[in-house]
């Protein structure tokens, strides 16, 4: 077995010990703990941007809005 997990626990004379194993399975829940924080960032950041665009959006809507009344009183006191 060829991996940095194996190569580390047996640097520290860690092989088929039960340090070795609370290692192991404390990197697995670190590794599962960052991936899940991750996750969670790149789904924040997705949100985040979409209430920005969504935000100029409805910015967008408003001054259109607006320029259509303008216009609109525009017309009606011409006669």
């Amino acid at each position: 077995m060829d991996n940095p997990l194996h190569r580390l626990c047996l640097n520290w004379g860690l092989h088929k010990s039960s340090a070795a194993q609370t290692l192991r399975e404390k990197l697995i829940i670190q590794g599962v703990l960052q991936q899940t924080q991750d996750r969670f960032q790149h789904m924040s950041d997705q949100i985040i941007r979409r209430i920005d665009d969504m935000t100029k959006r409805i910015d967008d809507l408003e001054k259109n809005i607006s320029d259509v009344m303008a216009q609109n009183q525009i017309e009606q006191q011409q006669p």
